[in-house]
């Protein structure tokens, strides 16, 4: 017979934890997360606010 894995109904049912922001925008407060494309014009810059606040029109 199989013995049972302690805690096995714990671990399969309890949700990871919640990963930590690696840094916020300067502009909105909107939180970076890893691999996210952080823009230095004016501190860290998120994409929208970096469209939004520094877009030329040619």
């Amino acid at each position: 017979m199989i013995e049972p894995i302690p805690n096995y109904d714990d671990r399969k049912t309890t949700p990871p934890d919640e990963p930590e922001a690696k840094g916020y925008c300067t502009i909105c407060g909107q939180p970076f997360w890893e691999g996210d494309a952080i823009y230095t014009v004016d501190g860290c810059v998120c994409e929208t606010c970096l469209k939004e606040n520094y877009r030329e029109f040619a």
